[in-house]
């Protein structure tokens, strides 16, 4: 599951650009694990809200699978 921000790509446009990159295949999520998120979840530090991500996660795979 990857989540991403609207940054002018789309989804389809992203994971392609995943797959031309040298990242292991292996670490690429499928076309339809990929999640567009208003923003990411960060703590007061700045650092990514880790607790909120899973959370976010969570919810997103239970919709899908509705």
């Amino acid at each position: 599951m990857a989540f991403y921000t609207q940054n002018g790509m789309s989804r389809d446009e992203l994971w392609e650009k995943l797959n031309q990159s040298d990242l292991p295949k292996l670490w690429i999520p499928k076309r339809e694990n990929f999640f567009l998120i208003e923003s990411i979840p960060v703590l007061g530090s700045g650092k990514v809200d880790l607790k909120n991500v899973k959370r976010l996660a969570i919810e997103k795979m239970k919709e899908a699978k509705s």
